[in-house]
């Protein structure tokens, strides 16, 4: 998957397109293939360095998303069986 990191201080300049590997979900996590995000006021506080030494680069600055859940983690998939059903009852591009 792509994404775009910031990898230190820098602001926007710092910001790099990378490909990263595709995660397996843990127990209690589901991995969502993002259809929208936005850029708030926390992202861009975030890339201009607001946080100060709380940051961990390299990081992805997204709070909101939306998208669909393509898998589920271990122990979980009962959690997610009956939306699944009924996406399915109510079209494919139902959410």
């Amino acid at each position: 998957m792509k994404a775009y990191e910031l990898q230190g201080p820098g602001g926007v300049d710092a910001m790099m397109l990378v490909e990263k590997y595709v995660p397996a979900p843990g127990p209690a996590q589901v991995l969502v293939k993002l259809k929208a995000v936005t850029i708030n006021y926390r992202d861009l506080l975030t890339v201009k360095g607001g946080y100060g030494s709380r940051q961990k680069f390299p990081l992805v600055p997204l709070s909101d998303g939306a998208g669909v859940v393509e898998s589920v983690g271990p122990r979980d998939r009962q959690l997610f069986r009956g939306l699944a059903r009924r996406r399915a009852e109510r079209g494919k591009d139902a959410l």
